[in-house]
């Protein structure tokens, strides 16, 4: 066997083992989904930006933006519905709707544009669950629906 082609062997072998070792992480378990796309839309997640895609799956560490003429809409697990207009981000740091082990919890970082949050489920079991942050300060959303604008 040529050199190449052992070195190509091993690589191979040496990835089975790593993949087989359990130190591959999990996929992460989805919160929500992209309900719309308009425009510029994209995701970032472990430093990967795409574009958004209607029924993408939301997870946690997850960067949701839109761009000058963009918009998104994003529906989690328990109803609550996050709408984006331009220029903006959001960072979905945590999420629990866990209602069998009374955990709940939605917060994510705001950091700048337009937001409408209309709160479900999560936030009628636990009015504290809702906690986002922004450049300038920390807004709880108790229920009902929250408009929120930020600037740089």
């Amino acid at each position: 066997m040529s050199r190449p082609h052992c070195l190509r062997l091993l690589a191979f072998l040496a990835a089975c083992l790593y993949a087989g070792s359990g130190l591959t992480q999990p996929l992460p378990e989805s919160v929500g989904h992209v309900a719309t796309v308009s425009g510029e839309a994209f995701v970032t997640r472990l430093g990967r930006t795409n574009p958004a895609a209607v029924g993408q799956a939301v997870v946690e560490g997850m960067t949701l933006r839109t761009g000058a003429a963009g918009g998104l809409a994003v529906i989690l697990d328990d109803g609550t519905v996050m709408s984006f207009g331009p220029h903006s981000e959001l960072r979905l740091d945590r999420y629990r709707f866990l209602p069998a082990r009374e955990s709940f919890a939605l917060n994510a970082h705001f950091s700048q544009g337009t937001l409408s949050l209309v709160t479900g489920t999560l936030s009628r079991l636990d009015p504290q669950a809702v906690r986002l942050t922004t450049p300038h300060g920390r807004i709880d959303v108790h229920t009902g629906h929250a408009l929120l604008k930020v600037a740089r």
